[in-house]
């Protein structure tokens, strides 16, 4: 499912999109959010961040906000705050969603 907008940086636009998949045969399921350059010939594919993209209410739908890919998950509060999730693209693709995360940018 494509991400409504674009970020452009450094002289490149980004797309995005939310993939998930569920397997019938496993029972394994997962999302991630996918990262596209758009270029001359149309979107290239460039890798994605394996994300969970559900919090307790069902699925979060990333949205774009500035340079960054934000998560807003709605029912997660520590201490009164509740947290936002958030992947900067103002250097292009991270190579982590979250410095020192597990959440790795992969190809």
């Amino acid at each position: 499912m494509p991400i409504k907008g674009e970020i452009a940086t450094n002289g490149t636009h980004y797309r995005f999109g939310e993939f998930r998949f569920d397997s019938k045969y496993s029972g394994q399921s997962g999302a991630a959010l996918l990262v596209f350059e758009k270029g001359k010939p149309g979107l290239i594919y460039l890798g994605y961040y394996r994300l969970d993209l559900d919090d307790f209410k069902g699925p979060v739908h990333p949205v774009i906000r500035g340079k960054a890919v934000f998560f807003p998950f709605r029912e997660v509060e520590i201490l009164g705050d509740k947290p936002a999730f958030g992947i900067s693209f103002e250097n292009g693709p991270p190579p982590e969603a979250v410095p020192g995360s597990i959440i790795k940018f992969e190809r």
